[in-house]
């Protein structure tokens, strides 16, 4: 019974952490930078994020600016 428990309660939390990374993961292509904006608060972060994937966050988008421009 505690082993039917314990797989279930694994399962559900894979899921939920599986979850949790689908709605976080943002991604820029190679000639982009991005600043993290925050939907819910209405702020910028004093920081830019380079080419590649980033864990923002639910609610968390980019600005993203092109390198060529």
């Amino acid at each position: 019974m505690s082993n039917e428990i314990l797989v279930t309660t694994l399962i559900v939390g894979l899921i939920c952490l599986a979850t949790f990374m689908g709605f976080s993961l943002r991604s820029l292509s190679y000639n982009e930078v991005g600043i993290n904006y925050s939907k819910y608060f209405k702020s910028i972060e004093n920081r830019t994020y380079d080419k590649g994937f980033h864990l923002l966050g639910i609610g968390h988008e980019f600005i993203e600016y092109k390198l060529n421009v």
